[in-house]
């Protein structure tokens, strides 16, 4: 997944984030609609790699995008404003 990739999906799909954390991460809410496309941009190895938490919401994930973002090179800050 590049920044680009992610960027696209955050906006095309409006997806809702928060900063956490005094700003060191952000949450991101992933619709339930959204998850199978979401788990493509993953690929198989960030999620068997890496400790991916998740939480399950009424319609929708949040995912924690801190180590999503390191693990794939990302800057977090120039995907989320």
């Amino acid at each position: 997944m590049t920044e680009l990739e992610l960027y696209m999906f955050i906006t095309d799909n409006k997806l809702e984030y928060h900063w956490v954390k005094d700003n060191t991460d952000v949450i991101l809410f992933v619709e339930i609609r959204h998850i199978e496309d979401f788990n493509e941009m993953l690929r198989y190895h960030a999620m068997y790699e890496s400790d991916i938490e998740c939480h399950m919401k009424y319609k929708y994930f949040c995912f924690y995008m801190n180590d999503i973002c390191e693990y794939f090179g990302i800057e977090i800050k120039n995907i989320f404003k």
